[in-house]
């Protein structure tokens, strides 16, 4: 069956039966049919339960997506962080001559940075 089924009998309730049939892979080889005799499922349908399928068009709920947007989030601001620490580092090895509290206050920049960064796209 390859296609979705519409009960279209009236009747309600719930029900319990066993249904025998054949595979549905047998149904294809050249003999056309199970040697053992068994039905198919349309045929157990019909023949067990009383019940016929037929190929009908009903309206179905289907659900359209007609665009589809990437949510814009913060994950740009890792790499300016990133950049912005290589920078730092260069900076740092740049200076490093200079006052050890020069460097602190680059390191500290760039580690202010990355926390703003970071907390301001939650």
């Amino acid at each position: 069956m390859n296609h979705p089924g519409v009960d279209l009998t009236g009747i309600e309730g719930a029900f319990d039966f066993v249904l025998n049939f054949s595979n549905p892979l047998q149904a294809m080889t050249p003999a056309g049919a199970d040697p053992n005799g068994a039905l198919t499922l349309a045929e157990a349908i019909d023949k067990e339960l009383g019940l016929k399928l037929e190929l009908q068009k009903h309206p179905m709920p289907v659900l359209v997506i007609d665009h589809v947007e990437e949510k814009a989030s913060g994950n740009n601001h890792i790499l300016q962080s990133t950049v912005f620490a290589v920078i730092a580092g260069l900076l740092t090895l740049f200076l490093r001559n200079n006052h050890a509290r020069t460097r602190y206050w680059i390191w500290l920049t760039a580690s202010l940075k990355f926390l703003i960064s970071v907390f301001a796209f939650r």
